[in-house]
């Protein structure tokens, strides 16, 4: 089931750059870096939130003077630290290979400056994960998915966000990626992601 849902995820977006190549409506090509703010929510509250990597390229395709769609392949670290009091804690990150479809809407400010407004969804393959616990005066480290109660890897959730765009080149943009799918292989005590991203776009076309 991972295997099929990452598969036909790179299908999707293979299909959508071979289209954007072809199609005769402006297209954008935009590489991005950026900080994620991650936490984890569960039955019991919400983690701590730690800092995460986010690094991507997506195509962006106006459908008019205003509209416009997103895809493209993101990495973003997600997860979370629980503080159990004192010095001891249990620290969650997981590596994800996000999928992102989004529609957006430009409003014009002034020349060259524009705000954007954008929302969807994505799809997330985790391909690695680690943990880092102190409890009882004992530390330990290891590779989350390698447990047999180790969390789902798949994940999907909704995206809303908002943006500067500088000149037609540059993009700072701040964006929200809740997670509704359940990590956890307990259905009684839910988990899921929750990730704001502070994000640089260049334009390299």
């Amino acid at each position: 089931m991972k295997k099929t849902t990452l598969i036909f995820a790179l299908l999707s977006w293979s299909w959508y750059y071979s289209y954007a190549q072809t199609s005769p409506l402006p297209v954008k090509f935009i590489v991005h870096a950026g900080l994620n703010i991650a936490k984890l929510k569960y039955m019991g509250g919400v983690t701590n939130t730690i800092p995460t990597l986010s690094l991507g390229i997506e195509v962006s395709k106006e459908l008019s003077k205003s509209v416009f769609f997103t895809s493209g392949i993101q990495y973003n670290g997600k997860g979370g630290r629980i503080n159990f009091g004192g010095l001891e804690y249990n620290k969650l990150v997981f590596n994800y290979i996000n999928i992102p479809f989004n529609i957006g809407y430009k409003v014009f400010i002034r020349e060259n400056l524009n705000l954007t407004l954008a929302g969807g969804v994505f799809g997330g393959m985790a391909i690695g994960g680690r943990y880092n616990r102190l409890f009882d005066g004992d530390f330990t480290s290891g590779k989350i998915f390698s447990e047999t109660d180790s969390p789902r890897r798949t994940d999907f959730g909704f995206n809303i966000g908002v943006g500067i765009e500088f000149n037609n080149k540059i993009m700072l943009s701040i964006n929200q990626s809740p997670g509704i799918i359940n990590l956890s292989q307990d259905p009684t005590d839910p988990l899921h992601t929750r990730c704001s991203t502070i994000r640089l776009g260049y334009v390299i076309n």
